[in-house]
Formats: C-alpha cells, sequence, structure tokens
C-alpha cells in the first residue's frame, strides 16, 4: 500500500512535459503537433504520406528530412492575423536538393496551414519539385 500511495504521489508531482494538438480538415489532412520541454515536432499527414518537422530552441533550429544536420535557415514573419515561418534547407550551388517548410499560425495559436516541399535539381539545373505535401484550414 505505501508504495503504491509513493508511485500515486509522484506522477501527481511530476509536471506535463508535453502537449499534443491534433488538427484536421476537410480533405483528410492530420496535423499533430507535440510540444514538448525541449522541442515541437509537426507531423503532417495525407494519402498516406507523412511529413515530419522537428524544432528546437524557440524555433531556433529544424531538422527535418531534407534539411541535414539542422542546416535550415529559418524566417519568420508576423502580422495582425498571426505569424509564418519559412525553413530553407540546402540553398548552397552544390546542393542536389533542398527542402522547403512554410507554416502559418493564427494570432490565437491555431495552426492555420503547413507544408513540406522537397525539390532536386534535374539534368538541366533546374529545381523541380519532387514531393509536396500541403494542408490548410485547419479545424
Amino acid at each position: 500500500m505505501k508504495k503504491s500511495i509513493l508511485i500515486l504521489l509522484t506522477l501527481i508531482s511530476m509536471p506535463l512535459l508535453a502537449e499534443v494538438k491534433t488538427y484536421t480538415n476537410s480533405e483528410g489532412c492530420k496535423l499533430e503537433v507535440n510540444d514538448t520541454e525541449k522541442e515541437v515536432i509537426y507531423t503532417l499527414s495525407q494519402n498516406g504520406k507523412t511529413e515530419v518537422a522537428n524544432f528546437s530552441g524557440d524555433y531556433m533550429t529544424v531538422d527535418f528530412a531534407y534539411c541535414p544536420d539542422q542546416s535550415g535557415e529559418i524566417f519568420f514573419t508576423e502580422g495582425s492575423a498571426g505569424y509564418g515561418l519559412m525553413v530553407f534547407c540546402d540553398e548552397d550551388k552544390e546542393a542536389t536538393s533542398r527542402g522547403i517548410i512554410d507554416l502559418e499560425i493564427k494570432s490565437s495559436g491555431v495552426v492555420n496551414s503547413f507544408s513540406v516541399t522537397s525539390e532536386a535539381k534535374n539534368d538541366k539545373g533546374e529545381w523541380v519539385t519532387t514531393t509536396n505535401l500541403s494542408c490548410g484550414d485547419f479545424l
């Protein structure tokens, strides 16, 4: 009995380390936002495709499939309706692939849209989209 009470007291006293919000839309998109003590993880899914982006350090670094070694350049915009965040990866001239994240959050804190695009250079040296997962108008 004493052991059960100790376990219960420990669980009650533990701070909540993560908050998970799930957004959906009428097009079958699902966005899960897992806000932990150290990072915010965005998982976007639609029609069997999934993209994951991990932001840490108050959105100062990003880790996602098209952005090796947290090399993304993060740009912020802010307006009366909310704010936006764009990430560009592998922008150097030698790169053959790159990724782009576009995230819009309403001033209420609700995610408005989220998209992940990957691009590769074709044989002419032009950037072409290889995958694109973009969802908005979340409920």
